[in-house]
This record gives structure tokens, C-alpha cells and sequence, in this order.
């Protein structure tokens, strides 16, 4: 893993993204123009293809656990994310556009939409970014969906923090990484999530505290240490952007993990064609 730069996370995240776009039919006339060239289809055509098989094995693996086939949703969920992270939005709108077409459960319809929202924030079509995540919100209050998202979709809370970063609801960001971490028993991850919460509220020395006994947890590995690392140099930084760059790097730190771990990752990108494998180099 390349060394992680937080102004690039900014860059990703943050409401302060610039694009060309200025106005809803303009992003309108480019999202079409996107979705209907040639590498957008050729990626979506190629990606749909490669996962069939990992899908079709996923689903069976599910069948015989008695848990709902949502192989569909998260393989291509999973990727819409990586591509998020490695900075490529077109190939993660190609990503959530298909995965949306499978997905039923307003739980994981939400983690789809807010991956959508990040992704159309990247291209800076900031007007369609907002109506997806209000899109999202939506459903949070139509299905009281807070705090009670579907087990198999871990992403949901990830790309929450995601959208709540993109938002600046801080609080927000605080309280799906916490619940992330609780999904996925993490309990380091939960207490990032707790510290990020702290930071806002302004208990700055207690959260300074925390970290600081997490950073030295031997049993995280060297790049979740990192990750903490990173929150803790942007909490002791005590100004008034601490608030923001700890929620940035606690965002980071949650999808880089979410990724990771996930075993189907490797799995997913070693199916992907050499080109594509190249762009992602960058990240992974």
C-alpha cells in the first residue's frame, strides 16, 4: 500500500471538489455523455462478464448458509467502492449504475446511492450529487433504515461515512464508522468512530488519550496503526480543521479497511482485464 496523502482524500471527499459542471442540465447533458461512450459501456460490458462466475459461486455460498443471494449487489457494490478510492468515478458510476438495476432491500439501495453521490462528487456534478444523497436520506426516513442496515452489506456504513464526509456531517460520519465497526467486530474501529465524535464535540485530550493506547494495540496490523496514526496527528493538530481532518482520515481509514479485508477483493480484481488491473495500481 502507497504511502496515504490526506489532502488527496480531501480531494476525493470533500464539498470542495471542482468540476466543469455548473448547472443540473449540464451535468445532465455530461453524465449522458458519459454512460453512453465507449469506455463506460466497455468497462460495464467487461465488469458484468468477469463477475458472473464469482457472482453465480458467491450465490451458492449464501444459498447454503440460508442467507439472501445479494452476491449481485455486493460484488459490484464492492468494486463501485475500489473504484471510488482509486480515484476513477466514471468506472465506479459504471459500478453502482449496474448494481442498482439488482438491487430490491432500501438497506442496500441506500449504500448504492451513496456510492452513486461520492462518485458524481468526484466528477464534480455537484447538483446530481445531491440529489442522490437526498435520494438516500430518503429512504432512511421512509424505511427507518438508521442503525439498522442488512448484515451481509457492510458497505452500506462505509459508503454512509462516505456521503456524511461529502455532506460535513461529522457527527453523522462518527456514527456509521462506529456502526461499521460493531457489524464487522472491530472494535478498534469502533473507537475511531468514537474519537471522531469526540474531536467535534471538542474533547480533544480525551480522544488524544485513546488513540494514542489504539496506535499502540499489537494486535492491529501495520496499516491500521497507520490509519490511527494518521487520525492522531490530525486530532493533536487541536485547530479549528481538526474536527474535518480526523473525519477525513477516519473515512479513509474505514473504506481502506472495508476493502482489505473483504476476501472477495483480490478475487474481484484479479478477474478484471490487465488494463484495468493497472488503474488501480495506483491504490492498491
Amino acid at each position: 500500500m502507497k504511502k496515504f496523502n490526506l489532502s488527496l482524500l480531501l480531494i476525493i471527499f470533500i464539498l470542495q471538489l471542482t468540476g466543469c459542471a455548473s448547472s443540473p442540465k449540464g451535468e445532465e447533458k455530461q453524465y449522458k455523455k458519459l454512460t453512453g461512450g465507449t469506455v463506460y459501456k466497455a468497462y460495464q460490458q467487461v465488469s458484468i462478464t468477469a463477475m458472473k462466475p464469482i457472482i453465480k459461486e458467491y450465490d451458492k455460498q449464501l444459498a447454503e448458509e440460508n442467507k439472501p443471494q445479494m452476491a449481485t449487489v455486493q460484488v459490484h457494490a464492492l468494486l463501485g467502492l475500489i473504484w471510488v478510492a482509486s480515484l476513477q468515478p466514471d468506472f465506479a458510476l459504471a459500478e453502482t449504475d449496474y448494481a442498482m438495476e439488482s438491487v430490491s432491500d432500501p438497506r442496500d439501495r441506500y449504500a448504492i446511492l451513496a456510492l452513486a453521490s461520492v462518485a458524481m462528487h468526484q466528477q464534480g456534478w455537484h447538483f446530481m450529487a445531491k440529489q442522490k444523497s437526498l435520494e438516500a436520506e430518503t429512504l432512511v426516513q421512509l424505511h427507518n433504515l438508521r442503525n439498522r442496515y442488512s448484515n451481509l452489506l457492510l458497505l452500506t456504513h462505509v459508503a454512509g461515512s462516505a456521503l456524511a464526509l461529502q455532506e460535513g456531517n461529522i457527527s453523522y460520519v462518527a456514527s456509521e464508522i462506529q456502526e461499521y465497526g460493531k457489524l464487522s467486530n472491530q472494535s478498534w474501529m469502533v473507537q475511531v468512530g468514537e474519537v471522531t465524535q469526540e474531536v467535534y464535540s471538542g474533547a480533544h485530550t480525551q480522544a488524544i488519550t485513546k488513540l494514542e493506547k489504539l496506535q499502540a494495540d499489537p494486535s492491529l496490523s501495520a496499516i491500521e496503526r497507520d490509519g490511527v496514526s494518521r487520525i492522531l496527528n490530525a486530532a493533536k493538530s487541536g485547530g479549528k480543521d481538526a474536527p474535518g481532518e480526523v473525519a477525513t482520515a477516519a473515512v479513509y481509514l474505514a473504506v481502506d479497511t472495508a476493502i482489505k479485508s473483504n476476501p472477495l477483493t483480490p478475487t474481484l480484481i484479479e478477474k478484471l482485464p490487465k488494463k484495468y488491473q493497472e488503474k488501480l495500481a495506483k491504490y492498491l
